[in-house]
């Protein structure tokens, strides 16, 4: 994290979580600090997945988030999905629209748990 972010993250406390990908592993995302039935909006930042399953994207970074992680993490909601969106797509480095692909299923995925 750049300096900002830092001061940000350490402003927000208690408010802002950060979960890096090193820090999970290859485990589910676990999302525990969300209590039961709270609203939540999402927001997926598709630079934290691995390039192997999100190349087009802006910042790749080997060594991120797996996508079956990603999915798998709306099979574990508690809580209320109430919006959610998906960022950094890049449609000039992407390759055969795999990260588009896998945009539009996290988004797929998302709609399947949205409580109306």
């Amino acid at each position: 994290m750049s300096s900002p972010q830092r001061q940000n993250a350490a402003q927000y406390r208690g408010r802002l979580f950060i979960l890096t990908a090193s820090q999970m592993g290859l485990e589910p995302i676990r999302l525990d600090h969300i209590p039961a039935g709270e609203p939540v909006y999402l927001t997926v930042d598709l630079d934290g997945i691995d390039p192997a399953f999100a190349p087009g994207v802006s910042h790749p970074v080997p060594g991120g988030l797996l996508s079956r992680q990603v999915l798998d993490l709306f099979h574990s909601f508690h809580w209320k999905l109430i919006g959610m969106d998906v960022v950094e797509v890049n449609p000039t480095q992407d390759i055969n629209n795999q990260t588009s692909i896998l945009a539009a299923r996290i988004l797929h995925e998302g709609m399947g748990v949205v409580d109306s």
